[in-house]
């Protein structure tokens, strides 16, 4: 229901005038491959990325309205799931059962996936972001907002380096620390622990303590 709040001043309470409508479905849901390049290869202990190859799921409502979400594949060994993986679920199990199904029923939604084909937490969580994204915008509200509200107004973020030498890893740490970073992630598992100590040891040194 789209509802207005008035202000009834001779009464002193506040009326609400209910306006019904039907509920809105789940028209269409697109699945795209993407790939977008890195600067670099990102290189950690499985292998690694020289490219994020990502499915992105889109949701559009019969009244138009339009929700995203997206995951990435990761690298051998650190997920079963890949693009055409996450591609081929989406499209052929999951599709079928959303498709003219009330946006609102998130929960009874969920449901059904599990019955159509259980596991896949990649693309499901591609689907489940598109989902959010577009029953928010139908609200009008934020999905932080339509799930009770944000804890906190900001949030902290890590840098990320991948696997390489110390002298370069070390000004890359320094770099992201000068642009605001205050926390940063390290990737070890080279296979020589020596050459982790010492890739740790150098990005320690170039940014302090306090970081």
């Amino acid at each position: 229901a789209d509802t207005n709040r008035l202000i009834c001043p001779s009464r002193l309470i506040i009326c609400f005038r209910v306006r019904w409508r039907t509920k809105m479905k789940i028209e269409k849901i697109e699945a795209f491959k993407v790939q977008i390049p890195m600067k670099g290869d990102y290189r950690m202990s499985r292998g690694a990325h020289t490219a994020l190859h990502s499915l992105v799921v889109r949701v559009t409502t019969d009244d138009g309205i339009v929700g995203v979400g997206d995951a990435h594949q990761g690298v051998p060994g650190y997920s079963s799931e890949t693009v055409d993986t996450m591609h081929a679920v989406v499209t052929n199990s999951y599709v079928p059962v959303l498709r003219d199904r009330p946006l609102e029923s998130l929960e009874q939604l969920y449901n059904d996936l599990n019955r159509a084909r259980m596991g896949n937490p990649f693309a499901r969580s591609a689907l489940d972001i598109a989902l959010y994204d577009a029953l928010s915008r139908a609200q009008g509200v934020t999905i932080s907002e339509m799930l009770g509200g944000p804890v906190r107004q900001k949030l902290d973020l890590s840098a990320s380096i991948g696997i390489d030498d110390p002298d370069k890893v070390a000004a890359t740490a320094k770099s992201y620390v000068a642009s605001g970073f205050g926390t940063i992630k390290a990737k070890v598992g080279s296979g020589d622990v020596d050459e982790d100590i010492e890739r740790v040891r150098a990005i320690r040194e170039a940014v302090g303590e306090s970081v």
